[in-house]
């Protein structure tokens, strides 16, 4: 019982993961009239929350190490809390973007540690199902988000949209003080006082860029350009309301849910390379299908694009949602964990923020169609890095994949 209250309690982290990235998807439509909003300005309202979580990602492995998986999760909470009551109260542009960086912050720290500490709190057989926890958090997060934007959509009050963060968050950061800190901290504390100046994480440079390119992969695949334009998306596609829109993304949202919890029951059983490989074939099929629809402006491309979409959904659910954040907190060595998982995560929002700034540009000059494609070719290369570089980590203790991983390095 109290194994699984920490897991409820970490998971909290991945809720605010999902709620705050994703909430700008329908708020925006209500932010541009507010604001008076330009196309880049909108941009910039829709992508601000990721260069703070670019700074938390990177600071995140220190923050780990120094103050531990919990402390550093409580601070993250405190961003949380902070950036939701600033963007409440925000009377202008610069205020909003101030509320949503400090928000972004805390999400770059919990995106690697939450994932950290339930990989090290989980007994070796259930790895798979305890951190896959936190991405069915982000998930139901993201799902939240969705119905609070419709919700709140036919009254066009952005603020509370963002308002309603600050109760998971405050529960999040009441309930860090009540469960235990990891022991692999404690253990790593003891590494870094006796070889930290010996380290030389560079020795472990193929494990590295496993992990850098497995994050940046789940990225520029596609995954945000929906979660965060999909309303958008389906406007383009023929839908003929701002809430008809965000009603069919809800609806992307509850996939997102399912076939997450779907994965948590196959991640352990299965294994990590089977579910990656059957996971990106397929969303790299949405996404050709979607690019075709949007071409040909046929006259089923609202039910086209909705199919596609969710297909796309399910299919990351399964497998690049919650592996690649599962892989990174397994193929480490505990004495360069918390920098390593850092450097992943950093990578990962760097190809986030970078995907969902240049989308609209990419938009005009490919077209919708184009983009679409491309993020399918870029897929193609995402199958072949999976079968030619990935490990399977199921069901080996942390300490026996270090072990393994380093003999393979040599």
């Amino acid at each position: 019982m109290k194994r699984f209250f920490s897991i409820l309690i970490a998971s909290l982290g991945g809720f605010q993961f999902g709620y705050n990235t994703s909430v700008i998807s329908g708020a925006l439509l209500f932010l541009a009239k507010d604001f008076s909003l330009t196309a880049w300005e909108e941009g910039i309202a829709a992508s601000i929350i990721l260069l703070g979580a670019l700074l938390g990602a990177s600071l995140g492995g220190s923050l780990a190490n120094r103050l531990g998986r919990i402390g550093a999760q409580k601070g993250a909470a405190l961003f949380f809390i902070v950036g939701a009551v600033s963007i409440f109260f925000s009377k202008n542009l610069d205020t909003f973007l101030l509320g949503r960086f400090i928000q972004g912050f805390g999400v770059g720290v919990v995106s690697m540690v939450a994932p950290m500490y339930l990989a090290e709190i989980a007994p070796s057989r259930r790895r798979g199902f305890y951190v896959s926890t936190n991405q069915l958090a982000v998930t139901i997060g993201i799902f939240i988000a969705y119905l609070v934007n419709l919700i709140f959509a036919k009254q066009e009050d952005w603020r509370f949209i963002f308002g309603v963060g600050v109760v998971p968050a405050i529960v999040y950061l009441v309930g860090l003080f009540f469960i235990p800190e990891s022991l692999s901290h404690q253990q790593e504390e003891l590494i870094h006082k006796t070889s930290w100046k010996s380290l030389k994480i560079w020795r472990f440079r193929k494990l590295l860029f496993i992990g850098i390119f497995l994050s940046v992969f789940q990225q520029i695949t596609g995954i945000n350009i929906v979660i965060y334009f999909a309303p958008s998306i389906f406007e383009a596609s023929g839908y003929s309301t701002s809430e008809s829109a965000i009603f069919a993304t809800l609806w992307l949202g509850l996939m997102n849910v399912i076939a997450t919890t779907f994965s948590l029951w196959l991640i352990d059983k299965v294994g990590r390379r089977p579910l990656l490989i059957a996971s990106i074939i397929f969303m790299v099929l949405g996404l050709f299908v979607i690019a075709l629809g949007l071409y040909e402006r046929i006259h089923v491309i609202e039910v086209l694009s909705f199919a596609s979409l969710m297909i796309y959904i399910a299919a990351f659910a399964i497998g690049m949602g919650p592996i690649p954040w599962l892989i990174i907190s397994e193929i480490y060595p505990l004495s360069i964990r918390g920098h390593a998982m850092s450097l992943a995560t950093f990578a990962n929002w760097l190809a986030n923020y970078f995907m969902a700034l240049t989308f609209l540009d990419l938009v005009h000059l490919l077209s919708p169609s184009g983009a679409f494609f491309l993020y399918g070719c870029i897929g193609i290369v995402a199958l072949f890095f999976i079968l030619k570089r990935v490990p399977e980590t199921k069901g080996k203790s942390l300490e026996t994949l270090s072990k393994e991983l380093k003999i393979n390095l040599h």
